[in-house]
């Protein structure tokens, strides 16, 4: 069953489901899903079911337009783990008929320099969390079992990452035998679409964790946007940690945007990125036994 997930005004977590042909959102009385923000239009998008069962997202011609995965769209067929944004609300397209494709790194641009005005944060600073960032840590994982695979862990974090910080593309990776080799586990909208084009993703800010041990956002302040860097207006990437030891890393953007991330969403990421490492170096641990279990060489 197709849905769509989002925070609503008072930040909680809804889960709508397009149970009609037509659902469309907007603030008019009429629509399926009523949203009062001055953003949105009274009939902001329609989202249709076709004939072979997949659902077509149309913006209704509104003022503040659509968009999915970060760039503008008029028209465009869902997959699962599209997000889309409407004015300042981000939601994300859920539908078991389909998930995310695996991806490559072909995002990253080749830039050589670390986005301008960054601020950046040494792992062993101590962390500033609010009581209702620890509260939206502890649902990272969802109803995930304890014999979770680490593709179901990072799928489930980064769609909670997502929503949480009104991001709107995300990545999960963890880092292979290279200073900067990559393995992507999980991600949200950084796959280059058949046709149409993406923002790109800065390589220099996404390799700090790695090369440098520190997380990372930019840029610190709203006048500081510049939609002509070649990647992605705004950002925050974290490491993912185990035992003080860097193993992947954990990045969300916004492509095209006039509200940076703060410095309080960059410290939710940070504490995220040890969570999420601990929960993937668990289930590695648990992988490793099982193996041993079969070939009988497991010892308590």
């Amino acid at each position: 069953m197709a849905a769509l997930r989002y925070l609503d005004a008072s930040g909680q977590l809804q889960i709508r489901t397009l149970d009609t042909e037509h659902f469309v959102i907007g603030r008019a009385s009429t629509c399926q899903l009523v949203i009062a923000d001055d953003m949105i239009s009274r009939e902001h998008l329609r989202i249709d079911l076709e004939s072979e069962g997949r659902f077509r997202i149309r913006d209704l011609g509104s003022r503040n337009r659509t968009h999915i995965n970060g760039e503008l769209t008029t028209e465009t067929l869902l997959t699962s783990g599209d997000i889309i944004r409407v004015g300042d609300y981000v939601f994300e397209y859920l539908d078991d008929a389909s998930t995310p494709e695996r991806i490559d790194l072909e995002f990253l641009t080749p830039d050589r320099t670390e986005p301008p005005n960054s601020e950046w944060v040494k792992l062993k600073a101590p962390l500033s969390l609010t009581i209702q960032q620890i509260e939206q840590l502890s649902q990272l994982f969802g109803d995930q079992p304890l014999t979770a695979r680490a593709e179901d862990i990072a799928h489930a974090a980064i769609g909670e990452i997502i929503l949480d910080l009104q991001a709107e593309r995300g990545l999960i990776a963890l880092r292979g035998e290279g200073k900067t080799d990559l393995r992507p586990l999980a991600h949200r909208a950084l796959k280059r679409p058949v046709s149409g084009s993406m923002t790109p993703v800065s390589q220099s800010f996404v390799f700090a964790p790695l090369l440098q041990g520190v997380a990372g956002r930019y840029p610190q302040t709203s006048g500081q946007i510049n939609t002509k860097l070649g990647y992605a207006v705004t950002g925050i990437v974290a490491p993912l940690t185990f035992r003080g030891d860097v193993i992947g890393i954990l990045y969300v953007d916004r492509p095209s945007s006039k509200r940076p991330f703060t410095s309080a969403g960059l410290q939710y990421c940070v504490a995220a990125g040890a969570q999420i490492g601990a929960m993937l170096a668990g289930a590695s641990r648990k992988l490793v036994r099982s193996a041993a279990r079969e070939k009988g060489e497991f010892r308590p």
